[in-house]
């Protein structure tokens, strides 16, 4: 498809609720989960590059873009369960999923309770400890939120860019996002709490298990990734069935930087690894 043809999908709404989806191409299906505080854009390029050769699912999870699910009660589980339900509703028996970031965590965890429908994961930019996916160093700016002019939350965009995008430099559309984010978090408490969430005590036991992780998993790290490689090495001997791929010059979000050709062959190869 044709960058054309991606700015111009309107989402679908499913009766789950209103879950903004995107569903598009043919062939083995794989399910796209987006980092915390991000939308299914982030997977924009795949959408371009991959749709002749898989079915990619991808949607706004409960709490971010144009989704408008009841998230007062909010955990990684209740996503994982999500995406069980979007699977269901769209009639897929089973799916490849990858993720970034938060994503992968979420699919970490769908493979766990869903591993009858889990072909395998794909884990990108995944934290391997809580306190590594946990930032308190944003905690006080966040907090200020509702004090800061425009050109300070400018500026606090770029500081933010910058630590998740690291293999690339942000495009204006991303700022103008992200900038757009946190203005929404300055005037709605439910999103500012979004933002400052932290585990539940299910999302942490499941997270540290990685002996359990029953599926074929492929783990990428970008090598310009702010979390540290030694997380994505134990990560990769931890699990079973894992294997790592550094991606050179990667950033967090490698899927959607100069880098996101290198990702796509690592999907690739690792879908047809495992059939």
């Amino acid at each position: 498809m044709t960058r054309e043809e991606i700015n111009a999908v309107a989402p679908t709404m499913l009766p789950l609720g209103q879950v903004n989806l995107v569903d598009r191409g043919a062939g083995p299906a794989l399910l796209l989960l987006h980092g915390n505080g991000r939308t299914w854009e982030d997977w924009r390029p795949q959408l371009q590059t991959l749709t002749d050769r898989l079915r990619l699912v991808t949607y706004d999870q409960r709490g971010f873009g144009q989704s408008r699910l009841n998230w007062d009660l909010f955990s990684l589980v209740q996503l994982a369960d999500d995406a069980a339900k979007v699977l269901h509703q769209l009639g897929i028996e089973h799916a490849y999923v990858a993720g970034i970031s938060m994503g992968a965590q979420v699919a970490q965890i769908l493979a766990r309770r869903y591993a009858h429908r889990v072909d395998g994961i794909i884990l990108g930019g995944s934290p391997y400890l809580a306190e590594d996916f946990e930032a308190p160093q944003d905690d006080a700016a966040i907090a200020d939120l509702e004090t800061m002019s425009d050109e300070q939350l400018l500026d606090y965009v770029e500081v933010s860019l910058s630590r998740l995008k690291q293999g690339s430099p942000p495009s204006e559309a991303e700022r103008n996002a992200m900038f757009e984010q946190f203005k929404e978090m300055r005037h709605d408490p439910s999103v500012k709490r979004q933002s400052q969430r932290r585990f539940c005590p299910e999302d942490l036991t499941i997270l540290q298990e990685y002996e359990k992780v029953d599926v074929p998993t492929l783990v990428l790290h970008g090598e310009a990734d702010m979390l540290p490689a030694e997380g994505a090495i134990r990560m990769s001997e931890r699990i079973p069935a894992a294997r790592l791929v550094t991606i050179p010059d990667g950033g967090h979000i490698s899927n959607m930087e100069p880098t996101s050709a290198l990702f796509d062959a690592a999907i690739v190869d690792f879908i047809a690894a495992h059939p």
